[in-house]
């Protein structure tokens, strides 16, 4: 399996970890009618992942790396253990 398969499969499942439907019935309010922290943050990781897919799907590897973190792992499914941001997008 190549390198971009193995992230294809990783996004997607980062994709559908963050579109997840809420496990909360009501989004808390932060008394002001204000979403609250957690819901803000919950929206940015949506938006994070959608644009990491794009870069992702366009093979677009520096937009690519320039989202992960500096400290990012990947664990792949090819029993070679964990990947670093170089060997993840190189």
């Amino acid at each position: 399996m190549g390198n971009w398969e193995r992230m294809r499969r990783a996004v997607l499942l980062l994709t559908s970890l963050a579109l997840a439907p809420p496990m909360v019935r009501a989004q808390p309010t932060s008394g002001k009618g204000q979403p609250a922290q957690g819901a803000q943050v919950a929206k940015l990781a949506r938006t994070n992942v959608k644009t990491e897919w794009e870069a992702f799907k366009n093979k677009d590897k520096k937009a690519y790396s320039d989202l992960l973190a500096e400290d990012f792992l990947a664990v792949e499914d090819d029993n070679q253990g964990q990947r670093n941001k170089n060997a993840a997008t190189g």
